[in-house]
């Protein structure tokens, strides 16, 4: 009976000594989140929206359209610019040819008021009339150039009543109707490209030494089958935080955390914005 209870004693205590001095397998992964970098296409303009080309879920080029604005009131200013700018060119047109007669007329009147043929006063009376037409001049060029950027302000304003995707990607967010009144600033659709996504994941201080940008980690993605993708470490912070709540590290009692960027090219577009992943990084 001794015996029995001494064997246990030391195979208690041999346990005991295992678990202190035998290296533990340090655990080489942690979780994470994808992400894809979206997109809010907006407008600088309020207007009525009469065309939508694009619905959530579709596929979308770079520069192709996704929705018109009304654009009538754009074009009424337009026409009414264009009329002002052609009747100031034919005003500026005929003052030209006034100032040019006017000059051979005041270099005649100042010869004949120097061989004391007109008088000095009829010879100021000119050139007084030369000034104020030159002046005159100018002004109607300084209206034509700001009815110039008037113009140039209208036809970016008429271009930008088509909105276009900045990106090729996909739909994401879809968040006006026909017939609804735009408002500048606020996103009218959210595009991102699915192509390639990035997995966002923390590190305790302990660990963060395994990991290096460039290097290349393995992607597994909490779906309940076998999935794989390898990805980049693109970053990784250089300023420690508070563990966030609602992530889990290799050792969950860490308080400090290092966040860590991963690229990973979504192949066959199996991973989705918003998944969870383990970041296999040894």
């Amino acid at each position: 009976m001794k015996r029995k209870q001494l064997f246990l004693i030391l195979f208690i205590i041999a346990g005991i000594l295992i678990y202190i001095f035998y290296p533990k397998r340090k655990i080489n992964y942690t979780s994470g989140r994808v992400e894809a970098i979206e997109i809010d296409v907006t407008t600088k303009y309020i207007g009525r929206v009469i065309n939508i080309y694009k619905e959530e879920g579709d596929f979308v080029k770079k520069d192709e359209l996704l929705l018109e604005i009304d654009k009538r009131e754009i074009e009424a200013l337009k026409e009414e610019t264009e009329k002002k700018l052609k009747s100031l060119y034919f005003e500026k047109k005929s003052f030209e040819v006034e100032i040019n007669n006017l000059k051979e007329d005041v270099e005649k009147t100042k010869k004949l008021k120097e061989e004391g043929a007109v008088p000095e006063r009829e010879y100021e009376r000119m050139k007084a009339k030369l000034s104020s037409l030159q002046y005159k001049l100018k002004a109607i060029e300084e209206n034509i150039e700001s009815l110039k950027k008037s113009l140039e302000r209208l036809n970016i304003q008429e271009e930008e009543t088509k909105l276009r995707s900045p990106i090729t990607g996909i739909v994401l967010e879809k968040n006006i109707e026909i017939g609804e009144i735009t408002k500048p600033g606020v996103p009218l659709f959210i595009v991102a490209n699915l192509d390639t996504l990035y997995v966002y994941a923390f590190l305790p201080q302990k660990e963060i030494y395994d990991l290096k940008i460039g290097k290349i980690v393995k992607i597994v993605p909490h779906i309940g089958k076998k999935i794989e993708f390898n990805g980049n470490v693109v970053s990784i912070s250089d300023k420690a935080e508070f563990t966030p709540k609602n992530i889990i590290t290799p050792d969950e009692k860490a308080l400090l955390v290092f966040k860590f960027k991963v690229k990973v090219i979504n192949v066959d577009n199996l991973l989705k914005p918003g998944m969870t992943v383990s970041v296999y990084y040894k």
